[in-house]
């Protein structure tokens, strides 16, 4: 759930309408129709009545909008405590892995910009270990990075948990493949994989050897970026592990999530940076102020 997901229902019981709600706040039809579906699986109820024209909120629905309304005042009520201190400037480097990228980062970089607009903020997208090094080696003021840190010097706050899922083609040799997947299942497959370093295929990789299975995939195509692992899929080369949050950020084209039976995958996401670097630089002490505020 999100702040978006919030305001958007809250825009369809004033209006009545998804097209009108989704208008109101610059989203396409469809991409508002996602965010109300995802939104009624994630808490299991249906929020708003379809046959009913203008359309009519639930009672389930009434207790959700109910907590948009408290809610998106706090936040409103944040963002002007928010303009109300002291304003910095200059250049904030952030580090981020794909997962992070996908939504996490990207909301909280235009909230930040919106309430510190003096502030120019330079994203690189890499895989986890690299996040780490750039902010050891002082190549970012911040990272997000998808495992815990290991060199001395980093700081790491947990800023959100994430679920990993397999994607597999829904066509070519693939098409065959059961809905639920054994563990078991895996060795026999074609794998598009992740370059050495990414946070995502350590944490498979882990989870993996703690349940007694082999990591050890047949690997055919390896790549640097979870886009270029999402394509990859989607052509129909081999199957890839990437994170629920990446993979519903777009529609899948000619690939699906496959569940594996008893095999839950999940990690946390973390926030990194220098604490020494945090007492001397304004732009990331007013980030770190900031990201404190969020969480």
């Amino acid at each position: 759930m999100e702040l978006l997901d919030l305001k958007l229902f809250r825009e369809i019981a004033r209006h009545g309408s998804v097209t009108l709600a989704a208008h109101s706040l610059a989203l396409s039809q469809p991409t508002a129709s996602r965010r109300l579906q995802r939104l009624e699986r994630e808490l299991h109820t249906e929020l708003v009545q379809r046959s009913a024209v203008p359309l009519e909120v639930t009672s389930a629905g009434g207790f959700v909008l109910d907590f948009a309304d408290v809610v998106l005042r706090q936040y409103e009520a944040l963002q002007q405590r928010l303009g109300q201190v002291e304003m910095v400037a200059g250049t904030l480097l952030l580090a981020t892995s794909t997962t992070p990228a996908a939504r996490l980062v990207t909301d909280w970089v235009a909230d930040f910009v919106s309430a510190q607009p003096r502030v120019r903020v330079t994203v690189s997208e890499m895989a986890s270990h690299a996040v780490e090094r750039a902010v050891a080696q002082g190549e970012a003021s911040i990272g997000f990075m998808g495992i815990a840190p290991h060199l001395r010097g980093i700081t790491a706050v947990v800023v959100a948990h994430d679920e990993i899922v397999l994607l597999v083609p829904t066509h070519g040799e693939f098409r065959s493949l059961p809905d639920v997947l054994e563990p078991g299942d895996l060795a026999d497959l074609a794998f598009v994989d992740r370059e050495s370093g990414s946070g995502t295929a350590d944490t498979v990789a882990q989870t993996l050897r703690a349940h007694g299975f082999s990591a050890d995939f047949r690997t055919v195509m390896r790549v640097s970026t979870g886009i270029a692992l999402l394509h990859a899929v989607e052509a129909g080369i081999g199957a890839g592990f990437v994170s629920r949050q990446f993979a519903s950020s777009r529609p899948l084209r000619g690939a699906r999530i496959a569940p594996i039976a008893n095999l839950p995958i999940g990690r946390q996401l973390f926030m990194v940076y220098r604490e020494h670097e945090a007492d001397q630089a304004p732009v990331l002490k007013a980030f770190l102020r900031f990201a404190r505020m969020r969480l």
